[in-house]
């Protein structure tokens, strides 16, 4: 791959996590129109890798492009759709399990340890803001399913963007004391090896929010 390839990917990279972060924080609302000119404005770059931004965000699902009409961020989800997306996150998550059992190592780990520890933190914070609790969550769940050593498992879990659109949809304030003690149940099962009891705690985990309003 050339150093001129090397680069327009990393700027490609570079300009769908902003964008991300966009819609994360509301700065980018549900619905809202997506104007191509401007941020390739704002990021002092030409249109291709902001298009090339914008195709991938849209395959994930947080973006939707219409004919004549551009991009628009995606609406908030309906019930339906807030059902299916919870169990998408549950057959992935359980799928990765075995795999991840057999194929974690101690480095990541300490990586689930160290974001689960400052989840934790938040809930110390009497102004705690919820995208800053589901940026942790997202990094700790892609980090469990990155443990599972499998491709695709990492890359359909990445399209499907969960925390990314739970973090529109949150209207009440997150127990995160609750989800970061699960989270260490789901940490010390991976850690031992022990299958039966990952795949129990992450099913747990999946439905305790899935349920909660």
């Amino acid at each position: 791959m050339s150093e001129e390839t090397l680069l327009s990917t990393s700027l490609v990279d570079r300009l769908t996590d902003q964008l991300k972060e966009m819609i994360l924080t509301g700065e980018l609302a549900p619905d809202a129109p997506v104007n191509i000119n401007a941020i390739a404005k704002q990021a002092n770059v030409s249109l291709v890798p902001v298009r090339e931004a914008l195709a991938r965000l849209s395959a994930s699902g947080l973006l939707q492009f219409k004919p004549n009409r551009g991009y628009r961020v995606s609406p908030r989800l309906t019930p339906e759709g807030r059902e299916a997306l919870f169990e998408a996150r549950e057959l992935l998550e359980l799928a990765a399990a075995p795999l991840a059992v057999e194929n974690h190592n101690q480095e990541q780990i300490g990586e689930l340890t160290s974001l689960n520890q400052e989840m934790r933190k938040l809930s110390a914070k009497p102004r705690t803001m919820p995208q800053n609790f589901f940026r942790l969550n997202d990094k700790f769940h892609r980090t469990y399913v990155g443990t599972s050593a499998n491709p695709y498992l990492v890359r359909f879990f990445d399209v499907l963007s969960f925390d990314l659109l739970m973090a529109r949809e949150v209207t009440t304030p997150i127990d995160i004391k609750r989800l970061t003690a699960e989270h260490e149940v789901i940490i010390k099962s991976l850690k031992d090896r022990k299958l039966e009891l990952l795949s129990k705690s992450l099913r747990n985990h999946i439905r305790s929010t899935r349920y909660s309003r």
